[in-house]
């Protein structure tokens, strides 16, 4: 079943801190699934980032298709 995650990485661990994703709102199978989905589309805080993440559930989705919904973006 699907569920709603929070992923967040952790900010303090990268000096890069423009045009980078610090957190994604992914509709996920499992946290392994909302990882990699963040980690398709990483910015410049590359990939390390989302396979060292944080991964909490914050809901059940209506529709149990997996993608990311909802992203926060520093643009530099």
């Amino acid at each position: 079943m699907s569920k709603i995650y929070l992923v967040s990485r952790d900010i303090t661990k990268s000096d890069v801190t423009y045009d980078v994703y610090n957190h994604h709102v992914i509709i996920a199978k499992t946290p392994t699934e909302a990882k990699e989905l963040a980690l398709d589309v990483a910015a410049d805080e590359g990939e390390i980032s989302w396979v060292e993440a944080k991964c909490v559930i914050i809901g059940t989705p209506k529709d149990p298709t997996s993608r990311i919904i909802l992203s926060d973006f520093n643009a530099g």
